[in-house]
């Protein structure tokens, strides 16, 4: 095509050049994108029966706003997304800890009526004797709640011989 070697050079390197700084733009859009999005953290736990399911947060918040997970739960109604950046699950065998009790605990979203249960991709966590379990998203598990008939909620399955407690922290997004 070109039959000088140093003109094909120069046009790779304006291409290679031109290819970098169109890539470097977007990532620079992207960046400002999110930060548009501008997160609101938000933390929580559910304590849950062994083999029960549990749709009452003792305690929750919304960046330094205390609230209730019901109020949590009116947001993702809303059409907002929670971004859940870990999940922790510890023992409660109390007064005194018990080394052979063991819980096995999924977050989800429930039924309010029925209680049935459907993930949102995350596996159910479990946790044994003194021990405490988390598991970290990177970038983030993504929960919505599509129908007011839906609520987040915290499972203990059958297995578990006792009661569990639940965290919960992320980040709550306007849109996704």
């Amino acid at each position: 095509m070109f039959k000088n070697t140093s003109i094909q050079i120069m046009l790779i390197y304006l291409f290679s050049s031109l290819l970098a700084l169109f890539s470097t733009n977007n990532y620079a859009e992207s960046l400002s994108e999110l930060q548009k999005k501008s997160p609101v953290t938000i933390s929580f736990f559910m304590t849950v029966d062994q083999g029960s399911i549990a749709l009452v947060s003792q305690s929750a918040q919304i960046g330094t706003k205390q609230v209730l997970l019901s109020e949590i739960n009116a947001e993702l109604h809303q059409g907002k997304t929670l971004i859940v950046k870990s999940i922790s699950v510890e023992n409660m065998s109390l007064p005194f800890p018990n080394p052979e009790s063991y819980s096995v605990v999924a977050f989800a979203q429930c039924e309010t009526k029925s209680l049935g249960i459907s993930g949102f991709g995350n596996s159910p966590l479990s946790t044994y004797g003194l021990q405490n379990n988390s598991v970290y998203y990177n970038p983030g598990l993504v929960v919505q709640l599509t129908s007011k008939n839906h609520g987040l909620c915290a499972s203990s399955y059958i297995q578990s011989n006792n009661k569990a407690r639940v965290f919960v922290h992320g980040v709550l997004l306007d849109k996704f």
